[in-house]
């Protein structure tokens, strides 16, 4: 499949980041391209798989296609093209949304945050039997 779409949309997908494999959910290593892509305010185009929705927000930080859809992967990449002010608030928002949720440090703070609290809780329990 990508060497099809490549061959099909590498000329039209200049500045638009696209995944188009079947291996792309977010627990591939390979794909915190996606945090990266947003980090850098690039505008996003990915497969409609695994979790990948839950950071590719349709219409609000890129667009999805469905699998082996070449035809819809090239409508995104053109809409993208076609719309660089609203592919560029999309690239924003993805932005914001991986510096809210996607940050390892903070992440990690809010796990440390919720085992403490968990221990506080089990000692309390603990003391009261």
């Amino acid at each position: 499949f990508a060497g099809e779409v490549l061959s099909g949309v590498s000329d039209i997908a200049q500045g638009v980041y696209t995944v188009d494999n079947y291996w792309e959910g977010l627990d591939n290593p390979e794909n915190q391209r996606f945090v990266e892509a947003f980090s850098a305010e690039l505008p996003v185009v990915a497969t409609r798989l695994t979790g990948i929705p839950e950071i590719v927000r349709p219409g609000e930080t890129g667009l999805l296609f469905e699998m082996e859809d070449v035809a819809g992967l090239r409508a995104a990449i053109e809409q993208v093209q076609a719309r660089p002010a609203q592919a560029a608030a999309w690239a924003r928002q993805g932005r914001r949304l991986v510096e809210a949720e996607f940050d390892q440090r903070r992440n990690v703070a809010r796990l440390l945050s919720l085992v403490g609290a968990l221990r506080a809780q089990i000692g309390q329990e603990h003391e009261r039997s």
